[in-house]
């Protein structure tokens, strides 16, 4: 069946500051996740931090501000032992994007988010549009990475479900799905709680390669 048309966009606020920790499983690894959103009322800083068996992964930070579109990164960076080792720059004055990984210099899209801001962008957007809720409704996100690539992410609403996570029942996560973006990307599945600001509580990837890995919200305060 055909998809609903997508529905016009209000822009609104984005949701308060928290701190959230999650479970992350990839295959048959366990470990943690902890994803970290300060706003100010004209900047934030948001950081997603992550260890698999004890390891440390790569860390994602984002810093921006706000227009009329909603969440204006201007800097996405993966870290490194606590240390940026890429970057993409948002050069809002010039209207570019601009990266250290690759020389490509791309035009700057209204409403373009970064690998991490796309999550809080998703939750504000669904907040303030209750006709994004409804199944069938695409949504589409300007996503710029870290090698130069900028892409159109499509997310497709499915249904509400009722989640079992560690941190609890979840009544009417409201899933959504994005198809792989090429035969070397993933698929993506994120669902969003209506009790809290309509942040993703579970998210899913699977990749062409069937590697998968999954967040599952555990603790809203204290570390899992």
């Amino acid at each position: 069946m055909p998809s609903a048309p997508a529905a016009p966009l209000i822009a609104a606020a984005p949701p308060a500051a928290f701190l959230w920790h999650y479970e992350l499983r990839q295959g048959e690894a366990g470990g943690i996740a902890r994803l970290s959103w300060q706003p100010d009322g004209l900047h934030y800083q948001a950081r997603l931090e992550r260890e698999l068996a004890d390891r440390a992964l790569p860390g994602w930070r984002s810093e921006g501000g706000f227009d009329a579109q909603g969440l204006a990164p201007e800097r996405f960076a993966q870290q490194r032992r606590g240390r940026d080792s890429q970057a993409t720059n948002f050069r809002r004055a010039q209207g570019l994007i601009s990266f250290s990984a690759s020389p490509a210099l791309l035009p700057l899209p209204a409403g373009v988010q970064d690998r991490l801001t796309w999550m809080i962008q998703l939750a504000a957007l669904t907040a303030a549009n209750p006709a994004l809720r409804r199944p069938g409704t695409e949504l589409s996100l300007p996503v710029a990475g870290l090698r130069g690539d900028l892409a159109n992410w499509r997310f497709v609403v499915q249904r509400s479900e009722v989640l079992e996570l560690p941190v609890g029942p979840v009544e009417n996560a409201l899933h959504l799905q994005r198809e792989a973006l090429g035969p070397y990307d993933a698929a993506l599945d994120v669902w969003l709680d209506p009790a809290r600001q309509h942040l993703p509580v579970q998210l899913r990837q699977a990749g062409a390669d069937g590697r998968t890995w999954l967040l599952r919200l555990c603790s809203e305060a204290q570390a899992c």
